[in-house]
């Protein structure tokens, strides 16, 4: 870890007029508030696929905490009042520290990998993975190394994925029908993370050791195909996204303290500068938002906060998120369906384990992120009479919407409703209980805009 700077240079950022992108209030929500909680935190956006929680801020969280172990937490909304996480397998009798990485299953049910290592022996360590299904958690032990693990489950080949940096070199995992896989991804050391992209196939942003070369693979047929991203700066951290259109992001760190964000196309890694050289970004977290925006959420070491900052119109502009002293360490970011923020994170010195929930933004001068409405859901689909359905809709601006349902003759089978509706992504939930059938929704805003979608209805 680089030395403490007794400055931070990330308040000019918010001067010369620049928006502030942490105005939209945030929520804050500690989640245990055991001191010194959280330690290796991983976040996981969402519940059972097809229901209507995987469209707002439910948190489902992975974490270790000294004395206790690893612990999971979930059902965290931006209104949770919850206290603490109930107990779950304790691997940490022995050894000191664990750090977990946390993924769902086509049931909602989570699947965590922990590495556990002795601080007083490197050499020694456990990665193991634990799965809870029917409230009952079970273990197994992947291998004898310590480091830093990434997991992600595919739920619809259910094929759970596993990446480890390991000090004698990263591994790769997974596991299906047949149990687990295990191989070696390289015989050198490298340090990364791993993401599945649009197609669920494993991908890797990973730096050398001790090179500092910054490299991104994908695993296609079985076979890793890598690129090189960055060979003239030395990297020390990175974290890896995908836009819409599922194209690889990478934000990383130099010696010097700059953080940048290189962007693939047609095979090429164009770079810029996030946060500049001299900068107090510590552990940081990489996510894409409604529009194409690029969020990093990051602990700023010199305030000890979390901040995060956003790219709109080109510029990236930095704010804070908690202002609590030591918030934003060992800190983790995703997106929930409705394109809301959700940072996990500890304030470890006061406040334990925390989850930040935040409002899409777009900045002054920021170009629309769409010039229509654009209509997702609803959820569930198909649905069940008598229930009400959720959806999506993403407005260019503030208005007044009118829902309208419609039966496959074009006749209006329920009151039309209207919703208030801010710029970018919002909710809409929907009482008017269909009858069994095909059922088509259509949104309409004052412009004279229009979306439709349709449902089908079962008894």
């Amino acid at each position: 870890m680089r030395a403490l700077r007794s400055i931070s240079i990330l308040a000019p950022l918010l001067l010369a007029g620049a928006p502030d992108v942490a105005s939209a209030a945030w929520s804050l929500t500690t989640f245990d508030p055991t001191v010194n909680a959280g330690w290796g935190t991983s976040v996981c956006i969402g519940a059972v696929p097809g229901t209507v929680d995987d469209m707002v801020g439910v948190g489902h969280v992975s974490y270790w905490t000294p004395g206790q172990g690893f612990r999971y937490f979930d059902s965290i909304t931006s209104t949770s009042t919850e206290p603490a996480a109930p107990a779950v397998p304790d691997e940490t009798q022995l050894l000191q520290t664990g750090v977990t990485a946390l993924a769902l299953d086509g049931a909602g049910e989570p699947w965590v990998a922990q590495a556990i290592l002795d601080q007083n022996n490197f050499s020694q360590g456990e990665l193991s993975v634990h799965h809870r299904a029917g409230g009952v958690w079970t273990s197994e032990l992947i291998c004898t190394v310590d480091g830093t693990p990434s997991l992600e489950m595919d739920p619809r080949a259910q094929v759970l994925h596993l990446f480890c940096s390991t000090p004698t070199g990263p591994i790769y995992a997974w596991r299906d029908g047949a149990g687990w896989h295990l191989t070696a991804f390289d015989s050198v050391t490298a340090y990364g993370v791993m993401r599945l992209d649009r197609s669920r196939r494993p991908c890797l942003a990973y730096f050398m050791f001790p090179s500092g070369k910054l490299y991104f693979a994908r695993r296609s047929g079985g076979v890793w195909q890598s690129q090189l991203v960055d060979g003239v700066n030395s990297t020390t951290a990175c974290d890896l996204a995908f836009n819409g259109v599922g194209q690889p992001r990478i934000a990383y760190e130099l010696p010097s303290g700059e953080v940048r964000y290189a962007e693939e196309n047609l095979g090429a890694w164009p770079s810029s500068t996030i946060l500049p050289a001299g900068s107090t970004a510590g552990q940081f977290a990489l996510a894409i938002g409604g529009g194409d925006h690029p969020y990093l959420a990051f602990h700023d070491f010199a305030l000890d906060q979390l901040w995060v900052t956003i790219r709109t119109a080109g510029v990236w502009t930095a704010g804070i998120v908690d202002p609590q002293v030591g918030a934003g360490q060992d800190v983790s970011m995703r997106f929930d369906g409705a394109w809301e923020p959700v940072i996990a994170y500890t304030a470890a010195y006061a406040t334990g384990a925390r989850i930040a929930v935040g409002s899409p933004i777009v900045g002054v001068g920021d170009a629309p992120l769409m010039s229509g409405l654009a209509l997702r859901g609803p959820w569930p689909n198909p649905a069940r009479t008598g229930n009400p359905l959720a959806f999506v809709l993403t407005s260019p601006s503030s208005d007044v919407v009118r829902l309208e349902a419609f039966d496959v003759a074009g006749r209006t089978i329920a009151p039309p409703q209207a919703f208030h509706v801010r710029p970018g992504p919002n909710r809409l939930t929907w009482s008017g209980r269909p009858r069994a059938g095909l059922v088509f929704v259509r949104v309409a805003n004052s412009r004279g805009q229009s979306a439709t979608t349709r449902v089908v209805v079962l008894d």
